[in-house]
C-alpha cells in the first residue's frame, strides 16, 4: 500500500470520525460505502479512538447503531485502552450504554488484567462524583472539560459547542446517576467497592442501599465505605452499611474490626451519634475505644471523648504515633501535647497515667486559627521532637498553670527526669520564669539542686576562635572543641543566666545552693590530670550584668572574692563593663581587687576594652593604678583603650604617687624603684626574644614605650 492509499484512507476515518460525533448514519452509510475503515486506522501502533467511539461519546445511539451493523468491534481499544462502553459511561450516556450492551458489549470488561471491577461503572461512577464535588454556580461540564481516555481538550471542545451538554450540575448529576443505574441492570459488578465508597462519601443512601442488593461485597469494601461515611458523619449511609452481608466474612470478629475502624473514623470527626452506633453494637472493646480516643483527644472534640469514657475507652491505651520511634503516645500525652485543659482533666479524672512514657516526636500543635500551630522547620503533618520530656515538662512548656496544677494533684513525678537530657520539669519552668509555676513544683517538693547532668555530644565551636565568646561564654550552646562533657547545671544557675529575677528568688528561698558549680571537663590531660572549668551563679550572673540578680545571691552569702579558672566575679563585671554589678561586688567587700587574673587585674581589663565608668568604679574603690602585671609588664595605664580612660587613669596614677610620696620611708622608696627596674629589664628581655617577629621600627617604639612607663612611675 502506498503512502497515496494511506492518506486517502486516514482521511475517509476522519470523515467517518465526524459523522459519527455528528450523527449522521446516511454519511455514515455513504462513506463505509466508499471503502471507509469502520474501526478507524486499526492497523497504527498507536490506534486512535474508532469512529464508535466518537459516537458513543457524544450519545449518537443511532449512529452507535449503523456502525455495529456494519461490523465495527464493539470491544475495540484505543491506545488509552479505553472502549467505547466506557467512553458513553463516562460521558453519561444512559442510552447510548444500553444500546451498547444489547449490542454484545461487555460490561464487566476490566479497565487492565490488575482490576476485577467494571471499567465501565467505575468511569460513570468517577464522573458522578467529580460533578458532585464541583461547587454550585460553577460550569460542571467547563471543570470536566479536560475529557476522558484519549479525548484531550482538542477533541472534547466540540461537546462544549453542542447545546445537548450545557446542563445545570443538578441535571449532568442525574445523568451519570442513570447512567450507574443502566450499568449495575446489566450486570456490572463493583468488585473493588470503588463505585460504593464514593456513593457512601456523597451521602447518597439510595444508590448505596442498590449497590448493596445488587453486589456481593467483601468485608474490606464495605468497611472502606464505612469509614468514609462515618469519618463525615452520614448516620443514614453508616446504617444502611452496617445491614450489609459481607460475601467473605460475616460474622462477629470481621464485624468488630470493621467497627472498631470506622468509630475511629467517627471519633476524629467528633461525629457522636455515629459513634454511637458503633458502641451500642457491643462489638467494639475497650482497647479498640482507647485507639479511636486518641483522635477526638488530637482534634479537641470534647464531647467524643466524654463517649468514648462513658463506654469504657482503655484510658491508658498507647499507640505508636511515629514509625520510627520505639516509644508510644497515650490520650493524655496528646492532650497536654495539643493543649486541650478540658480533656486533660476529663482523663486524669478517668484514671490516665501521669508518668506515662512520652514518644521523642509528636504531631504539630494546633490552635484556634484551624491550621498547624508548627515550630521552626516543622509543617502540617511533620514530627515535632520532644525531646524525651516528661508529661510535667510538657504542661510546663505549653504555660497551662491549670494543667500543671492537676497533674501534680494527680501524683505526678515532680523530679522524673527526660530521656537523654537528664532534664526536670522545674529547668523548664525556670527558663520561663513562672512564678507560679516554680511555686507549685517547689510545694510538690521537687529537688531545687538536682543537677542537671548533660550527656552525650555537645554543639562544638567551629574553631578555636569562637572559644571566648563575649555574649554566649555561658550560654550552654558554644562548647570549646576539646570539651569531653559538661554537667553539674542546676536550677538556680540557668535562671541566674537568663536574668530571671522571680526564679532566683524562689530557687533561694527554697534553699537552693547559692554557690552551686557549673563545670566543663576537657580531654587535654595537663600536668595537674584532666582539666576542668568552673563557674557558680554569681559569675555567670555578673558575666551578663544581672545586677538585681547579683545583688540577691550576695545577700544569699554568695562568695564574691571565689576565684575558679583564674577568673572572679569581680574580673568577669569588669571584663564587660558592667559598673552597676562591679560596684555592687566591691560593696559586698570583695578583696580580690586587685589581684591578677589572665594577664591582668579588673582594673587593666576595664582600661584595656575602654570601659570608662567601670574604671571610675575600681579607681574610687581603691584599685592600684600603679601595679604592673607579672606576665606582661603592663600597667592599666599603658593598657588603656580610649582617651578618656587613659586621661583618668593618668589622673589617678599621679593622685596616687603623690600620696605614696608624702607616707612612704625612703627605704621603702628604693625597694620599688629596683623592683620597677626590675620589670623593666623582664620586659625589654621579652621584647628582645621576639624582636625579628615585629614590623620594621615596631621595636623602636616598644622600647620607648617601656620606658617611657617605668619613667612616669
Amino acid at each position: 500500500m502506498t503512502r497515496e492509499d494511506d492518506d486517502d484512507r486516514l482521511e475517509g476515518v476522519r470523515a467517518l470520525e465526524r459523522a459519527a460525533r455528528d450523527g449522521d448514519v446516511d454519511a455514515i452509510r455513504r462513506l463505509l460505502d466508499a471503502g471507509a475503515s469502520v474501526d478507524g486506522m486499526d492497523g497504527a501502533d498507536e490506534p486512535a479512538p474508532a469512529p464508535l467511539a466518537f459516537a458513543a461519546a457524544a450519545g449518537r445511539v443511532d449512529a452507535v447503531r449503523a456502525l455495529v451493523d456494519a461490523g465495527a468491534n464493539v470491544e475495540r481499544r484505543d491506545q488509552c485502552n479505553v472502549t467505547a462502553l466506557r467512553y458513553a459511561a463516562a460521558y453519561g450516556e444512559c442510552e447510548t450504554v444500553r444500546a451498547l450492551v444489547d449490542l454484545g458489549a461487555d460490561v464487566n470488561a476490566p479497565s487492565s488484567k490488575y482490576s476485577d471491577s467494571s471499567a465501565a461503572l467505575d468511569a460513570a461512577t468517577l464522573g458522578w462524583s467529580f460533578v458532585s464535588a464541583v461547587p454550585d454556580g460553577t460550569d460542571p461540564l467547563y471543570e470536566y472539560g479536560s475529557g476522558y481516555g484519549c479525548f484531550d481538550d482538542a477533541n472534547w471542545h466540540w461537546h462544549r459547542q453542542d447545546s445537548v451538554f450545557c446542563v445545570e450540575k443538578s441535571e449532568l448529576r442525574a445523568r451519570f446517576e442513570a447512567t450507574v443505574r443502566a450499568l449495575l441492570e446489566a450486570g456490572a459488578k463493583d468488585s473493588e467497592g470503588t463505585t460504593l465508597r464514593f456513593f457512601a462519601s456523597f451521602d447518597h443512601e439510595s444508590m448505596v442501599l442498590t449497590l448493596l442488593a445488587s453486589n456481593e461485597y467483601v468485608s474490606e469494601a464495605v468497611c472502606g465505605a464505612l469509614e468514609v461515611a462515618a469519618s463525615r458523619g452520614y448516620e443514614g449511609v453508616v446504617r444502611a452499611l452496617m445491614d450489609a452481608r459481607y460475601a467473605d466474612d460475616d460474622h462477629d470478629d470481621g464485624r468488630r474490626q470493621c467497627y472498631a475502624h470506622a468509630l475511629e473514623s467517627a471519633a476524629s470527626g467528633g461525629r457522636v451519634h455515629v459513634m454511637r452506633l458503633f458502641l451500642d453494637t457491643g462489638l467494639v472493646d475497650a482497647k479498640s475505644m482507647g485507639k479511636a480516643l486518641l483522635k477526638p483527644v488530637r482534634y479537641g472534640h470534647e464531647s467524643a471523648v466524654r463517649v468514648l469514657l462513658e463506654a469504657g475507652a482503655e484510658v491508658n491505651f498507647s499507640k505508636d504515633q511515629v514509625n520510627t520511634c520505639s516509644s508510644e503516645c497515650t490520650p493524655l500525652t496528646m492532650a497536654i501535647w495539643m493543649d486541650h485543659e478540658t480533656m486533660v482533666h476529663e482523663l486524669i479524672k478517668a484514671g490516665a497515667d501521669v508518668n506515662a512514657v512520652v514518644p521523642r516526636e509528636l504531631p504539630c500543635t494546633g490552635k484556634s486559627t484551624g491550621k498547624f500551630r508548627c515550630f521552626p522547620s516543622c509543617v502540617c503533618e511533620k514530627r515535632q521532637k520532644t525531646k524525651g520530656q516528661t508529661l510535667l515538662m510538657l504542661a510546663v512548656n505549653g504555660g497551662n498553670e491549670s494543667v500543671v496544677r492537676a497533674l501534680i494533684q494527680a501524683g505526678v513525678d515532680v523530679n522524673a527526669r527526660g530521656e537523654g537530657i537528664e532534664d526536670t520539669a522545674l529547668t523548664f519552668a525556670v527558663r520561663k520564669n513562672v512564678e507560679s509555676e516554680i511555686r507549685m513544683l517547689i510545694e510538690a517538693g521537687v529537688n531545687v539542686n538536682a543537677t542537671r547532668n548533660r550527656q552525650g555530644e555537645p554543639k562544638h565551636c567551629s574553631s578555636e576562635d569562637e572559644y571566648w565568646p563575649e555574649e554566649n561564654y555561658w550560654c550552654f550552646k558554644c562548647i570549646p572543641k576539646n570539651v569531653k562533657e559538661y554537667g553539674c547545671e542546676k536550677p538556680l544557675t540557668i535562671a541566674a543566666l537568663n536574668g530571671c529575677e522571680t526564679a532566683v528568688h524562689l530557687l533561694l528561698e527554697a534553699g537552693a545552693w547559692v554557690d552551686a558549680r557549673t563545670w566543663f571537663a576537657y580531654t587535654e590531660e595537663e600536668e595537674f590530670g584532666t582539666a576542668r572549668e568552673e563557674f557558680t551563679p554569681l559569675m555567670v550572673a555578673a558575666w551578663r550584668g544581672h545586677e538585681q540578680i547579683v545583688q540577691m545571691l550576695l545577700d544569699y552569702g554568695a562568695n564574691e572574692d571565689e576565684d575558679m579558672n583564674f577568673m572572679s566575679p569581680l574580673f568577669t563585671a569588669a571584663f564587660m563593663g558592667h559598673e552597676s554589678v562591679v560596684r555592687a561586688l566591691l560593696g559586698a567587700g570583695c578583696a580580690n581587687i586587685d589581684v591578677e587574673t589572665n594577664g591582668g587585674t579588673a582594673l587593666m581589663w576595664a582600661s584595656n576594652r575602654g570601659h570608662l565608668s567601670t574604671v571610675v568604679a575600681l579607681i574610687e574603690a581603691g584599685a592600684n593604678v600603679e601595679q604592673i602585671s607579672q606576665s606582661t609588664g603592663h600597667t592599666a595605664l599603658s593598657l588603656a583603650g580610649e582617651p578618656r580612660v587613659e586621661e583618668t587613669l593618668r589622673r589617678a596614677f599621679m593622685a596616687q604617687r603623690e600620696r605614696r610620696l608624702t607616707d612612704e620611708d625612703p627605704r621603702d622608696r628604693l625597694a620599688r624603684k629596683k623592683a620597677r627596674r626590675d620589670h623593666l629589664s623582664r620586659a625589654m628581655a621579652i621584647l628582645d626574644e621576639h624582636a625579628r617577629a615585629l614590623p620594621e621600627g615596631a621595636y623602636v617604639d616598644l622600647c620607648r614605650a617601656l620606658q617611657d612607663t617605668y619613667a612616669e612611675s
